[in-house]
């Protein structure tokens, strides 16, 4: 790998005319290659710093190319901080400024110190540069220095500003005293930002301080601080938040209103009526809004008054508010609300969606009639509204709206109708033989009867497929892949000849679905088609089929300018399971678009390999947290890995809330008991609850199977473990430890029970599989033991290995069981 490496350096400083590093330096003001500089750079040999860091204190380079070479620097990491260093000292305030750029974007401790001098630059953007830097470091020794700036009151209010998240993002808990002090600062927008952030913390210290705050002479700050108790969502904060409720100021009176659905409090039910009718329409509308939050009775008269003196959007949540009341004194005054043309259209088709949520006969008529209105929006809500009720009086004018001159009132009945089951499956069928029908309505019917998913259709739309109209025939093949009925086959190959290539690739993706190898051929067609649509339903029907034939043409569709089509092949690659995909696969996880590198992270994951760990590694570090979140999931399938086990454990600091529950999850499957410590203090400092919970799920499955494999605190393991699926009952993992600690108790009965459970969640689980087997050897069921220990033997090879090794008492006096180990 190094002889390459080498090689590779020594060919590009060729490609730049040179005969050595030394004379390339030399002449490095006379070339303009910078590209090919760059290119040296990204191999990693330290030899291209000089060359960069040249580049970026030449004064005669324009900004953009000092800027590449700065970001070079970066890339190249450790061998260049020194250099980098070395360069703050310079006078020239925009080398001093990339300098701190280049080494802000690095992670590493040593930028620490040089950056925390560059604090008292005299060029306030490269200060700025500075704090956004040791933010991201998260090395706690910047808090201190940090801290001064922002009560330095002599100090620029932006930085001021920056200082307050970067203490956040420092250390969230350590940051609330800091912060609590600003709260009485004479600059407003520093205030602000620290109450904003007080409220994200969820640290109840900020309450009592933030209550106070409701009485500053700034209206704004009045304002960020009901945000911020409403976010805190503390008790203390509720009666002085209703006082607000009657503020002198739009803003924080609005504020108030909308903070009464934060709490959830009947105290505010009454000066919320009384909001109904404030000057401010904003203050109406969250008002009226958070009424139906609170659930109390008492507000539906009012609301009713208040909805012809309101404008638009107070209405809106007017109606909003009586569905959530679900109050039937309301539904005579929606009903004519629907019928009144002088009202907002808008404002009449969520009223037609209201009146669906009512279980009420009176509704029907009214928005049987609305499919005859002379707007649009309002017919469109009232069909969508008739397929939630499901009445079937409403069958035959939904037909009828199929023929609707608008596109949306048709696909909205198309919709609806799809929800009446069977009974719809006749008039559609009607529809689509009658010729006198126009090829859209057609269409459409045979689209809604695909979603209906009633094989009686089947043969009227084997019919279809010979239409002479072209949308008929592409959306009868489209229906049939739906049905995924076999007696379909024939047709559909017939349809692989159509003249119309719409209609050709339908058929293709029917037989997709169905499994038919020729549709292989036409699908990869499709592949390469001008069609973004057709392209995308392509891989899709691929990677159904399952047909390694398709591994070549997915791969060169890694290259497709459709991100979204991208994405669809690196999912069907992982499917197909194919090693010829491990190379493309590792290329995209440096794709452009996040969701490429996303989906190709769990490819990898799926297809096991123990090369994948590394670029898994690498997209558990990525920029886009939903890149790491996917790589933390994958990285589940290598957690034997102590370099894995290690990662995912830092991950649980990671900074987005999201990744850590998925970590946290992942970790509770693995098990490791290394894992306990770390899931402890998550348990016990978490600020997001979503993540707290999962990390205590997780905690309880790592004791418990520890327990188990340990043979010790049985009982308690047990207690353990059964709390686990009972929150959790759809988790194989959960089911497979409360199984393993039943059969560690001798509960061999209770223990194949719960495991034969395991089996019908999922299949093909190694562990399940094993441990199912010993728990029906020891109860005597011989045949389906060997049975389920040749499974997990079969899927994973280390159970045959624990077989051997472990005490296994009596079991190992069966002869069969001797025989099947150390075949």
């Amino acid at each position: 790998m190094q002889i390459k490496m080498q090689i590779a350096i020594f060919t590009f400083i060729a490609m730049l005319g040179y005969s050595s590093v030394t004379t390339a330096q030399e002449q490095i003001d006379q070339t303009s290659d910078l590209n090919s500089i760059l290119k040296l750079a990204e191999i990693g040999d330290k030899r291209a710093v000089q060359l960069l860091i040249a580049i970026i204190k030449d004064k005669d380079k324009n900004g953009y190319v000092r800027k590449q070479a700065a970001t070079a620097l970066t890339k190249l990491g450790s061998p260049a901080i020194d250099s980098l260093i070395n360069t703050l000292n310079t006078d020239d305030p925009i080398i001093r400024r990339l300098a701190v750029e280049a080494l802000g974007n690095m992670q590493n401790k040593r930028i620490v110190d040089p950056l925390i001098k560059v604090l008292v630059d005299q060029d306030i953007r490269i200060r700025r540069l500075a704090v956004d830097a040791l933010a991201a470091s998260g090395d706690t020794r910047v808090l201190k220095p940090l801290i001064n700036i922002l009560h330095n009151k002599e100090e620029k209010s932006s930085l001021r500003r920056r200082v307050v998240t970067a203490l956040v993002q420092l250390d969230n808990k350590r940051a609330i005293k800091p912060l609590i002090m600003v709260l009485v600062d004479d600059d407003a927008q520093v205030r602000n930002i620290a109450i904003d952030m007080l409220g994200q913390s969820g640290d109840e210290r900020a309450v009592t301080p933030l209550i106070a705050t409701l009485e500053s002479q700034n209206h704004l700050t009045r304002s960020y601080a009901v945000k911020a108790l409403a976010q805190l969502g503390d008790v203390r904060a509720i009666k002085p938040i209703i006082d607000r409720i009657t503020d002198e100021n739009d803003l924080v009176r609005s504020n108030a209103a909308k903070a009464m659905m934060q709490f959830g409090d009947v105290r505010g039910v009454e000066p919320l009526i009384v909001a109904l009718k404030d000057r401010n329409s904003l203050v109406q509308s969250h008002a009226a809004l958070a009424l139906g939050y609170l659930g109390d009775h008492r507000a539906v008269e009012p609301l009713i008054e208040a909805f012809d003196q309101g404008e638009n959007n107070v209405q809106s949540n007017i109606i909003r508010s009586l569905v959530q009341l679900g109050d039937i004194r309301a539904i005579d005054s929606l009903i004519k609300i629907l019928e009144d043309e002088s009202i907002d259209a808008y404002v009449r088709g969520l009223t037609a969606g209201a009146l669906a949520q009512f279980d009420d006969s009176r509704v029907t008529e009214p928005l049987i009639e609305a499919l005859h209105n002379q707007n649009h929006l309002v017919r469109s809500d009232a069909a969508k509204a008739l397929g939630q009720l499901g009445v079937q009086v409403a069958l035959k004018p939904l037909i009828a709206a199929l023929e609707d001159a608008e596109g949306i009132v048709r696909s909205n009945a198309a919709t609806a109708l799809a929800q009446f089951g069977q009974s719809a499956v006749e008039p559609l069928l009607a529809i689509i033989q009658n010729r006198n029908k126009d090829s859209f309505t057609r269409g459409l019917a045979a689209n809604t009867l695909g979603e209906l998913g009633d094989r009686k259709a089947t043969n009227s739309l084997i019919v279809a497929l010979t239409d002479e109209e072209p949308n008929v025939r592409y959306e009868a093949a489209l229906a049939l892949r739906l049905l995924g009925d076999d007696r379909a086959l024939s047709a559909l190959v017939t349809t692989l000849s159509d003249d119309e290539k719409q209609v050709h690739y339908a058929a293709a993706f029917a037989l997709g679905r169905l499994g038919d190898v020729r549709a292989i051929e036409p699908l990869i067609e499709a592949l390469s088609d001008q069609d973004e649509r057709l392209r995308r339903l392509a891989a899709g029907a691929l990677a159904e089929l399952g047909d390694k034939k398709a591994i070549e043409p997915l791969i060169e569709a890694l290259s497709d300018p459709d991100e979204g089509l991208r994405r669809l092949v690196v999912s069907a690659l992982g499917q197909l399971g194919d090693k010829k995909a491990i190379e493309p696969l590792f290329a995209a996880l440096s794709d452009e678009d996040a969701g490429v590198r996303l989906y190709a992270a769990l490819a990898l994951g799926q297809l096991g390999d123990k090369r994948m760990v590394e670029p898994l590694l690498v997209a558990l570090m990525d920029k886009d947290e939903r890149v790491r979140r996917l790589a933390a999931f994958a990285l589940g399938r290598f957690g034997d890995d102590n370099k894995v086990l290690e990662s995912l454990i830092s991950a649980l600091r990671d900074k987005d809330w999201k990744v850590r529950g998925v970590v946290a999850f992942v970790l509770g499957q693995i098990g490791d008991v290394r894992s306990i410590a770390e899931l402890e203090r998550v348990v016990n400092e978490e600020q997001n609850e979503n993540v707290q919970n999962t990390a205590t799920v997780s905690l309880n499955h790592v004791k418990a199977k520890n327990f188990a494999s340990l043979g010790m605190k049985l009982a308690e393991a047990e207690l353990l473990a059964e709390d686990i699926v009972r929150r959790e009952p759809d988790n194989v993992v959960f089911y497979d430890t409360l199984g393993w600690v039943r059969y560690k108790q001798r509960k061999y009965i209770d223990a194949v029970t719960v495991l034969e459970e395991a089996t019908k969640l999922q299949k093909g689980v190694a562990a399940v599989h094993y441990h199912l087997g010993l728990a029906y050897l020891q109860t005597q069921q011989i045949e389906k033991g060997l049975a389920q220990l040749e499974m997990a033997f079969s899927l994973e090879g280390r159970f045959r290995e624990a077989a051997k090794s472990e005490d296994l008492g009596s079991i190992r006096k069966i002869p069969e069981f001797q025989q099947l180990v150390n075949r």
